[in-house]
C-alpha cells in the first residue's frame, strides 16, 4: 500500500485545520483518488461515515470497498466506522443522523428522496464553486424547500488555491499529445478563473501562447478574432479549456473550424479539458487529439487527477472543511443564511449568486 497518497491526505487535514470530531459524513465509495474521501473523513475524526457507490467500469461497488478497508488499515484507522451502501440500497434510515453530505460523484444526482430523509441539521457542500453547479447533479430546490443549505467551495481560498494547478494540467495534456513545452506556439481557448489560472502559470513558460476568451479579458484576444489563427506561420496545438461559456467555436460562427485547422496546419494537435465541440466533427477533420472521450459542456474531459492524487484529495478535504464550518453552525440551530456566511467569511466557502434561498439554476 502506498503512503505517499496517506502522507497528502494527513498533510492536507494539518493544513486545513479538518476537523469531523463527532459529525457524520455521508460520501462516495469510489475508485483511484475518489477512495480516499471516506478515508480522510475518518483520518479528521469522523464519528461515523457513509461510504456510498455502485459498480461501474472503474471499479465495481465490492472492489472499491475492500480498496478504502485496505486504505483505513494502512492508516491505522478503524474501518468499521464506516458503513459501505450499494446507492439503490440507500434509504432514510440510513441518512437520519448525517451531518454532511457530499456532492459527490457516486451519490449524484441526488434526488428529493434522499433530501427530504436529511435531519435539519445536515448541510451539504458542493466540493467546487457554485457558478460550476449543475441541476441535474443535486435538487437545489428540494433543499431549498426542505432548508438543507448547498454551500460552494472556493477554490482560490489561500491555503491550497486549486487554480494553480491548470497551467500543469495544460502542460500535462500537451506533453500527453506529444508536445515539448519548450519553443512552441499554443492556442489558450477560456476565461474566468479557470483559463487565467492556465494562462497565469503558462505566461512564465517559454511557450509562445496565444489566448482567447468569450469577452477579451484580462488582455486576451476575443473568439471573433479566432479566424486570424489561420493567418499564423504555425501553431502546435490548441487546449480547450472554457469553463464557463457554452459556445462552440469551431462551428464556423468565427470563421474557424476544425477541418480549416486541419487544412491550415496538418500537424496541429487539439487537447480538450472542456468546452462545447463536436466530437463527430473533431473526429472527422483527422487532428490528432485527447483524451479520445470528449464530455459534454460543464463536464472535464482532462481532469486534474491526471498529474497526480493531491489536487483531488485536497479539493475533497476543502468540501469536507466547508461542511465541517456549516454543520457545526447548523447544529447551534444557526439560520441557513448566517451558516453560509459564516463559511464565506470563513474564506472558504461561497455562496450562490443572490444567495442560496433565492437562486434559480
Amino acid at each position: 500500500m502506498k503512503s505517499r497518497e496517506l502522507d497528502i491526505c494527513k498533510a492536507t487535514i494539518r493544513k486545513l485545520e479538518l476537523d469531523l470530531s463527532d459529525l457524520t459524513v455521508c460520501t462516495e465509495c469510489a475508485s483511484g483518488p475518489y477512495a480516499y474521501t471516506p478515508v480522510m473523513a475518518l483520518m479528521a475524526g469522523a464519528k461515523k461515515v457513509l461510504s456510498v457507490g455502485r459498480s461501474t467500469s472503474y471499479g465495481t461497488f465490492e472492489e472499491n470497498s475492500e480498496k478504502i478497508k485496505a486504505l483505513c488499515t494502512a492508516a491505522g484507522l478503524d474501518a468499521g466506522k464506516i458503513s459501505f451502501i450499494e446507492k439503490s440500497q440507500l434509504h432514510s434510515d440510513h441518512l437520519q443522523e448525517v451531518n454532511i453530505l457530499t456532492n459527490s460523484g457516486m451519490l449524484r444526482p441526488v434526488k428529493e428522496e434522499v433530501i427530504r430523509s436529511l435531519p435539519s441539521f445536515a448541510v451539504i457542500p458542493l466540493m467546487w464553486e457554485t457558478w460550476e453547479f449543475r441541476s441535474s447533479d443535486l435538487d437545489l430546490p428540494a433543499c431549498q424547500k426542505n432548508g438543507i443549505p448547498v454551500i460552494g467551495t472556493n477554490e482560490s481560498f489561500p491555503a491550497i488555491n486549486m487554480f494553480g494547478y491548470n497551467a500543469f494540467i495544460v502542460m500535462k495534456l500537451l506533453f500527453d499529445l506529444g508536445i515539448e513545452g519548450h519553443n512552441n506556439k499554443v492556442v489558450l481557448l477560456g476565461g474566468g478563473k479557470s483559463g487565467y489560472g492556465a494562462f497565469a502559470g503558462l505566461k512564465n513558460t517559454s511557450i509562445d501562447v496565444l489566448w482567447y476568451t468569450h469577452d477579451g479579458e484580462k488582455g486576451s484576444k476575443t473568439y471573433a478574432e479566432l479566424s486570424g489563427l489561420l493567418d499564423q506561420d504555425h501553431v502546435d496545438a490548441i487546449i480547450n479549456f472554457e469553463h464557463e461559456h457554452p459556445i462552440n467555436v469551431f462551428d464556423g460562427s468565427f470563421g474557424l473550424s476544425f477541418s480549416a485547422l486541419a487544412k491550415r496546419f496538418p500537424s496541429i494537435a487539439y487537447g480538450h479539458i472542456c468546452g462545447n465541440v463536436d466530437p463527430a466533427a473533431l473526429k472527422q477533420s483527422g487532428i490528432h487529439h485527447l483524451p479520445e472521450k470528449i464530455l459534454p459542456f460543464g463536464y472535464m474531459s482532462y481532469a486534474t487527477e491526471n498529474i497526480g492524487p493531491r489536487p483531488v484529495f485536497e479539493l475533497c478535504a476543502m468540501g469536507l472543511k466547508v461542511g465541517e464550518l456549516a454543520a457545526r453552525k447548523r447544529l447551534q440551530n444557526t439560520g441557513i443564511e448566517e451558516t453560509i456566511r459564516y463559511t464565506v467569511d470563513a474564506g472558504i466557502g461561497m455562496d450562490f449568486p443572490g444567495g442560496f434561498l433565492n437562486y434559480t439554476a
